[in-house]
């Protein structure tokens, strides 16, 4: 019988066979703080009622914009 072991990275959940190597994507991601800023807009123009843009605080302090595809 053989033991594997499998290192997971909390984020995306890829797997590796080398701890280190999950360390290192985990580390690499940038997560979500906190909601700076939305953007609506009105019901005459998007009758969806979700937002156009998102402004989210990273954990280090970068703000990022996120936009809304529009439906097919």
């Amino acid at each position: 019988m053989n033991i594997l072991t499998r290192y997971e990275c909390g984020c995306c959940k890829t797997q590796y066979a080398d701890r280190d190597a999950a360390l290192k994507c985990e580390l690499n991601h940038k997560c979500p703080v906190d909601i700076k800023a939305v953007r609506y807009l009105s019901i005459a123009n998007d009758n969806t009622g979700y937002p156009v843009t998102i402004m989210v605080r990273m954990g280090d302090g970068h703000l990022v914009a996120y936009k809304r595809q529009r439906e097919v």
